[in-house]
């Protein structure tokens, strides 16, 4: 039979010669089109009485439990999460005061912005939440990265020395942290002894900074469980390790840790100039050392946006406006050596035997970022890579170029630029050795207005599924592309800025599925997670009070602005949600008179449901 979403389906079964009734009820829906829709099947806002920012977002199953982590930077002075106080729950600067058997928070002192970390069931039920932030300044996690094992980092930056930390604040005016996250802490504390026991949230936590501006943007976990992150600093005393080919001694702790031999350089570890320079830093798992730290960087403005780790190297994204990238271990030329910015994706070789490559895109009178890469899997011992990121004009048609490399002759077969402040653009490199220098694909994302690109991941499957490509980001053009079949309101705009999912082939050309997410205010998407069954989680931040609900994350807005959380999910990959209730008389008649049940059956999902059955 066909249920609709507005359907009801009751049924009245007699069941006889029964003292002790037990009624089992088994439900199986398949979706009522052959054709391949998409639902909103989570929506909700993250978020307390402050103002809350959703900068990153990760998925793990761990002990068949499957959970949504989500990280950010919040203004609110306590937990938005039900249940009562939390450990580390409680701002930085703010205390538990009883007045008349009553437990209130109070802030002195705390910090105008902390960093959070916060956990839901994948179904969105909230279950832990922790502040992580110094009692006077402010503090934000970019990114964070968890282990098969269940193992949770975060990067981040901070404007004040944070508790628990292995080593002091280093100065200037923003350091960079990395943290492994107590995962245990996180789990719900009903009692305000449970805060006042021991509020530290993390194992480890170091500042990695110098005497200048540090920011850690992105983190990722390499083969040997190590925290791998990657930023950009002003500083010149960044402390640097194992690719030295001079006297640096940098540390991360007051105890120094000692020169760990990593790859034998071919330039020097040292700042390269201008007002900043990308860094990487390599820190051994259990949080007592630093494997390896270098700059990468020009003579202008430089920094890294993204990373990505693979068994023989590290892809580095981000910005340059240096005429080329200088690592350790190689060089990359193209630049444009001027105040517009160019992106760049450097290919860090783990294997001493393979040079370094990597490309610098740039355009005419106009600047670009890269603010993701990934590896995509193309054939069965093939893989390329995809570079995500911006432009406010149309790159140049050569690419940039490697080391001694000539330049390309003009393609006139590429893509255009759509117009507009910016646009999104996608590139594959089927290879970056030196006789490839072009990507096979290339494509622009976006219309008439802004439209930025914040976040890139690559679904790479087995061998019997065909990878995707998925970004998101936000966009304030009236006719953004819309594809795929999705939920009516991702077609169109909600007004203002809204935030947007894509995805696309495994080339990164064909958009196989495109809408928006939003409301009547400004809307921006910032990360995104996509799960073993090609579900796709975005977070960001949002001013919308009238964002869609789907259950169980916050139903409204309560501060200025919130983080939110949204999934698309195909309706193939999982089961219509129907609600069962069961209605019996109230008199019993007996042991051999029937007894009358009766079963309502709700549709209380978007989509239709077909070959219901009831057993």
């Amino acid at each position: 039979m066909m249920l609709s979403d507005a359907d009801d389906c009751s049924w009245r079964l007699i069941i006889s010669k029964t003292i002790l009734l037990t009624a089992l009820l088994f439900l199986f829906a398949l979706p009522a089109s052959a054709q391949e829709q998409m639902f909103l099947e989570l929506s909700g806002y993250v978020g307390g009485e402050g103002n809350e920012q959703v900068n990153a977002v990760a998925i793990k199953q761990v002990d068949n439990r499957k959970f949504l982590y989500v990280a950010g930077n919040s203004t609110s002075k306590q937990s938005w999460m039900p249940s009562g106080p939390r450990r580390g729950a409680i701002a930085p600067g703010c205390g538990i005061k009883r007045f008349r058997g009553k437990a209130t928070v109070q802030c002195t002192g705390a910090g105008p912005d902390n960093a959070f970390v916060a956990r839901y069931t994948n179904g969105g039920e909230p279950t832990g939440f922790a502040f992580i932030g110094g009692p006077g300044g402010r503090s934000s996690i970019t990114d964070i990265a968890v282990t098969e094992e269940g193992e949770v980092y975060v990067s981040g930056w901070t404007t004040d020395e944070l508790p628990n930390a292995g080593n002091r604040y280093n100065g200037g005016s923003r350091d960079a942290f990395v943290a492994k996250i107590d995962t245990s802490k996180l789990d719900p504390r009903d009692t305000v002894a449970a805060l006042e026991e021991s509020p530290a949230v993390t194992e480890w936590i170091w500042h990695l900074g110098g005497e200048d501006e540090d920011e850690a943007m992105a983190i990722d976990i390499n083969i040997n469980g190590f925290p791998i992150v990657a930023g950009n600093t002003s500083s010149r005393d960044f402390p640097t390790r194992g690719a030295e080919s001079g006297g640096d001694t940098g540390d991360i702790g007051d105890t120094p840790v000692g020169k760990v031999d990593f790859l034998q350089p071919s330039y020097s570890n040292q700042y390269r100039g201008g007002a900043s320079d990308a860094f990487v830093t390599i820190i051994d798992s259990e949080g007592d050392r630093v494997h390896t730290s270098y700059y990468l960087g020009g003579n202008n403005a430089d920094g890294a946006l993204d990373l990505n780790v693979a068994s023989q190297a590290i892809y580095i994204a981000g910005s340059t406006a240096s005429a080329h990238i200088t690592t350790p271990w190689g060089r990359v030329e193209g630049g444009t050596e001027s105040s517009d910015q160019d992106a760049f994706l450097y290919r860090n070789n783990i294997v001493p035997t393979a040079k370094d490559t990597g490309r610098i895109v740039g355009g005419s009178d106009s600047e670009q970022e890269a603010t993701g890469v990934e590896l995509v899997r193309l054939s069965d011992d093939r893989s390329g890579v995809v570079l995500a990121g911006n432009t406010d004009g149309s790159l140049l048609p050569d690419y940039g170029m490697t080391e001694n490399m000539p330049e390309m002759p003009v393609d006139t077969g590429l893509p255009e630029y759509h117009g507009g402040d910016s646009d999104g653009f996608l590139l594959l490199y089927e290879s970056l050795s030196a006789d490839t220098p072009a990507p096979e694909k290339m494509k622009y994302l976006g219309a008439s207005g802004t439209d930025r690109i914040e976040a890139l991941q690559v679904w790479n499957g087995d061998e019997s599924d065909d990878p995707n490509v998925y970004v998101v980001g936000s966009t304030d053009s009236d006719f953004f592309p819309a594809a795929g079949d999705l939920p009516a309101p991702m077609k169109r705009s909600s007004g203002g800025n809204d935030a947007f999912m894509v995805m696309l082939d495994k080339w990164a050309d064909k958009i196989q599925y495109s809408g928006r997410h939003g409301g009547s205010s400004s809307d921006r998407g910032l990360d995104l997670a996509v799960s073993d069954r090609k579900i796709f989680n975005m977070v960001g931040t949002t001013g919308s009070n009238d964002l869609p609900f789907k259950r169980n994350p916050e139903r409204s807005i309560n501060g200025g602005t919130d983080g939110f959380i949204a999934r698309l999910t195909p309706v193939s990959q999982r089961a219509t949600n129907l609600s069962v209730s069961a209605s019996s008389p109230t008199e019993f008649h007996g042991e051999e008179a029937p007894v009358p049940f009766e079963f309502t059956i709700r549709n209380t999902e978007d989509t239709d449901a077909a070959d219901v059955e009831l057993t």
